[in-house]
């Protein structure tokens, strides 16, 4: 992309912030929902007592990284301007990355710039949640795998960021084994090299769980998989919000046990009790009617929050904001997602076919989400985490689909035909993906 481009892309993406920041701010603001006040809430117990008291459930680094930028003299709008500068970060990361696993320069360039431009990935800068603090750490990590892996220094410097990643969110745990493994797989001092990832990241772990044995009796960085595996078995509905029983699941938790040991126990025992009630097979078939819909649905955390989402009908979001703007804000998100969702498949099976690496990643990750995301409980807002397969997969669908037309017309004498099977599975895809996105 040359630098006119990127010019163009920094000023949409300015804008859009300006944008965010009106809609923080004019007549009434917005009002915090859920788990953003418990996360402002542990920052001031950091500041006050030292730690931040949350739940094992909940990972503590972002509690920590507000507390940071508050103990410097920052309130919101400087965790903000941080959060901004974080989702730049993996912007730049993921270009990196996917350069290095072979990616044409075009779909590094535009996945990178989508992530600047896709409105609710920019307002999630805005949100206490630390879904961009993660995206940001998940890049990086990335791109230190695919380029620096032979790097003794970058393998340990890798393991700090997972290990900061699953500080994060806990989302990463079951395919961090991945991470330790690529380095193993080439090159001199292998064995090494995947050492090194594996004692740096059990050295930034070790602290947490040393505190956590300390305070909870359970050396746990802070996972909530059972939590949400029994919420996700007991939700209804597809939309987001429709049936949104979180907080009673929450409270009910902390009442089976005195500890998160004990507490865990409890819900095992009731997940088993639940299985064993309704069968495996129905369980399954039951998730597949609406996990997925919950996952991929048109709607965000951005739309729930503005006049007619579900957010802002219990009171909280962004309370009353200029009409014209929240439907600028609420259309942008309605156009460039669904584009994104119905392109990407396209741009998987060209990415797989071609064999190339970014692809293979980028397919591991969305099956992992898909696996996982069958039985846990779904919202939206985990779509956050999968931009770094979707976006490239997309750019490269509608690259791809440009230069079959190209081709068709004679309008481009090196654009290459679209294959019969592209065109095939591609189109297949696209088609339950839109069923996702819009039959929610």
């Amino acid at each position: 992309m040359q630098a006119r481009a990127w010019i163009g892309v920094g000023a949409v993406a300015a804008a859009l912030q300006a944008a965010l920041f009106v809609l923080d701010r004019a007549r009434g603001g917005r009002l915090p929902w859920a788990d953003e006040t418990m996360y402002w809430r542990a920052a001031s117990r950091v500041l006050e007592r030292g730690h931040s008291g949350l739940e094992l459930l909940w990972p503590p680094l972002q509690a920590w990284v507000v507390a940071g930028i508050r103990a410097l003299g920052g309130r919101g709008t400087a965790v903000t301007l941080v959060q901004i500068g974080l989702l730049v970060l993996a912007a730049v990361a993921l270009r990196r990355a996917l350069s290095a696993a072979g990616a044409e320069r075009r779909v590094a360039d535009g996945a990178a710039a989508l992530l600047l431009l896709y409105p609710t990935a920019g307002a999630f800068a805005h949100y206490l949640w630390p879904e961009v603090l993660h995206l940001a750490l998940f890049c990086l990590a990335l791109w230190l795998l695919a380029a620096r892996r032979e790097d003794a220094w970058a393998c340990a410097a890798l393991g700090s960021v997972l290990g900061l990643a699953v500080l994060a969110k806990s989302l990463l745990v079951p395919v961090l084994a991945l991470f330790v493994l690529v380095p193993a797989l080439s090159g001199r001092r292998r064995l090494l090299r995947a050492g090194l990832v594996a004692a740096t990241l059990a050295a930034v772990l070790a602290p947490t769980a040393w505190l956590n044995r300390q305070r909870h009796g359970s050396a746990f960085i802070g996972s909530s998989a059972r939590f949400n595996l029994w919420v996700g078995l007991n939700d209804r509905g597809r939309p987001d919000f429709a049936d949104d029983s979180t907080l009673e699941a929450w409270q009910e938790w902390r009442r089976s046990g005195e500890t998160y040991a004990a507490r865990e126990a409890a819900t095992a025992r009731r997940i088993r009790e639940l299985v064993a009630e309704r069968g495996p097979w129905r369980i399954l078939v039951d998730q597949a009617r609406r996990q997925y819909f919950r996952l991929f649905g048109l709607s965000s955390f951005l739309t729930e929050q503005l006049p007619g989402g579900g957010i802002h009908a219990r009171g909280r979001g962004y309370r009353d904001p200029p009409p014209r703007l929240a439907a600028v804000i609420g259309w942008s998100h309605r156009l460039v997602y669904p584009a994104v969702a119905l392109l990407a498949p396209w741009g998987l099976v060209c990415g797989l076919r071609r064999r190339e690496p970014w692809a293979v990643a980028a397919a591991v990750l969305l099956a992992y989400a898909l696996a996982i995301f069958l039985l846990l409980h779904v919202k939206s807002r985990y779509r956050i985490q999968l931009l770094p397969a979707l976006l490239p997969a997309a750019t490269l669908g509608g690259l791809r689909l440009l230069d079959g037309l190209r081709a068709m017309r004679g309008a481009h004498e090196t654009a290459s035909r679209l294959d019969a099977t592209e065109v095939a599975i591609g189109t297949a895809a696209s088609a339950l993906m839109a069923l996702l996105v819009f039959a929610g």
